[in-house]
Order: structure tokens, then sequence, then C-alpha cells
């Protein structure tokens, strides 16, 4: 590795955790439906309360907890470290407290995955928490973003050459197959064994498309809402994106997606930077908003 390019990785990585160091605010939003396209807001409540003023972010709900990447009780605020919040029982619980940052947990089965920012040389590694022991996943030291597609099998978003490509990897023979270059940072896997992710096609044009991981086949499900990319896969038929103080939903039928759907419009709360979104059963939603 030369050193332009770490240089280069260097300051890739320091962009894509740059607005992670900025003030964000999980909150839980909660809707009743009387038919099938009428979705009205009964609730919307902060669940980061404890650190408004830092940084919550990145969440996943694996049915039971909601977690998060968090800045609370760090006494630097640019360091983060994983909780998970009870939704039923109120409760928070930290599960690492160390000297780097972690981020992007995400739980499948036992393991709980997550990013983690070496502190000597800034750059993203990917670790799994299991029966209390941390290994290191793969041994890409530039890892963006990613998700898991099996035991065996991890999509992974890697910093390369001053872009982000997508790969699918093999965890048992280390092999690694190029999905796409461009790749935004939402991934989500369906029950009907296909990998979603955004490709970034140009400045302005962004898809989300479908990867099938058994013909590898590619395909355009939708473009993107806009300027944003975060995306949320629901029931394996839903996507859900944010943009500003709206919330959207598209339906994939066929591969393809419908039009976007606004499906609500928080003009007169707080909100008008909201990003990440994670679906919680039939009517509620985590969004975090910056």
């Amino acid at each position: 590795m030369t050193g332009g390019f770490l240089r280069i990785l260097f300051c890739i990585c320091i962009a894509i955790f740059a607005n992670a160091q900025s003030s964000s605010n999980a909150y839980l939003l909660e809707w009743n439906s009387p038919t099938s396209s009428i979705f009205e807001l009964s609730r919307l409540d902060l669940l980061t309360g404890f650190n408004t003023n830092g940084y919550n972010n990145q969440p996943f709900y694996d049915g039971q907890r909601l977690y998060l990447s968090s800045s609370w009780k760090k006494q630097k605020s640019n360091l983060t470290d994983l909780i998970a919040l009870d939704l039923y029982n109120n409760t928070i619980r930290r599960i690492t407290n160390t000297n780097e940052s972690e981020y992007s947990p995400i739980r499948i089965g036992p393991s709980l995955f997550f990013i983690r920012m070496n502190p000597e040389n800034k750059f993203q590694e990917l670790w799994k928490l299991e029966n209390q022991t941390v290994s290191k996943v793969i041994p890409e030291t530039n890892v963006a973003y990613y998700f898991p597609i099996t035991p065996q099998r991890l999509a992974v978003v890697l910093i390369e050459s001053n872009q982000l490509n997508l790969y699918d990897i093999d965890l048992v023979t280390n092999e690694k197959k190029k999905i796409s270059e461009n790749a935004g940072r939402a991934l989500a896997y369906g029950q009907n064994g296909v990998l979603y992710f955004v490709h970034k096609y140009n400045d302005e044009t962004w898809y989300i498309k479908s990867y099938d991981i058994l013909t590898a086949q590619i395909k355009i499900v939708c473009k993107t809402i806009p300027g944003a990319e975060d995306f949320y896969l629901s029931d394996s038929r839903y996507l859900w994106m944010a943009k500003d103080n709206r919330i959207y939903r598209t339906t994939i039928q066929n591969g393809l997606a419908s039009s976007w759907k606004n499906i609500f419009h928080l003009e007169n709360y707080p909100l008008n930077n909201i990003g990440r979104i994670c679906v919680i059963g039939e009517n509620q939603l985590v969004i975090i908003n910056h």
C-alpha cells in the first residue's frame, strides 16, 4: 500500500464518520392504520433523552432490543460505544466501553457484528462479539459498511482507491466477488435471497438495486429519494426512506418498486434532517434526526 493511498484512505474514513460525531437523536414513531393506505401518527417519543447533545445513530432492532452507536458517557465526544435499549422495560445497557469507537451494530443470532475504528491507523475494521469473545471477522481494514447474508457470507462495502465498492465475501474461503462500484451506505437482505444496495451512478442519479445471491443477477429496483441514500427494507417488500422532515415508502412487486409515497410529513415537529430508519413490527419505526 502506497503512502498516497494511505492518505486517500484516511481521508475517506474521516469523511464517512465525520457526520457521525454531529449531534443526532433517535425517536420512536408509532401509527394507526384504519386502512392499508392510511397512516395516522399516534406517538412520537425521544428515545435518547439521556444523550440529547451527543451522537446516537445507526439503529438496529433484533426483535428485543434496539442497538445504537452512541457517545453516551464518553469523556471524549468523538468516541462512541455500542448500547442496547429495551424499549418495553425502558432500560439501557452499555455493551462496549473502549478507547476506540464502535459503529454499525448488527445482531444476527448469537453474534453482534460492528465496525471498530483502529486508534493507531484510523482504519475501520469489522469485528463481532459472540459468547463474550471479540474477534475480527475479515482481514480487510478498510470496511465502510456491511450486512450479513448468511453465517458464511457477508456483503461488505470497502474503501478502495477513493471510492466505495460492494463485495460478496465468503468467510470460509475468503473469496471476494465484486458486486458494484460506487456503492452507497445502505444495505439490506430479503427473505427472497436478494441483497438490496444503493448504486451511485453519478452525483445526481442514485439507484436502489437488487443482487440475487444465487445467480449474481443485478437489477434496478427504483431510484432513491433525490439526495438520500439511507433506506430500510421491511417484510422483504417495503422500502422506506426519509428526507428532511418527510418519510416515504414504496412497495416491491416482481422485483420492481412502485413510486415513492409520502407516508409522514413531520413539519409540526422539531425534525428536519431525518436520516436512517429502522422499522419495528407492524406500526412502529425508529428514526434518526440530525
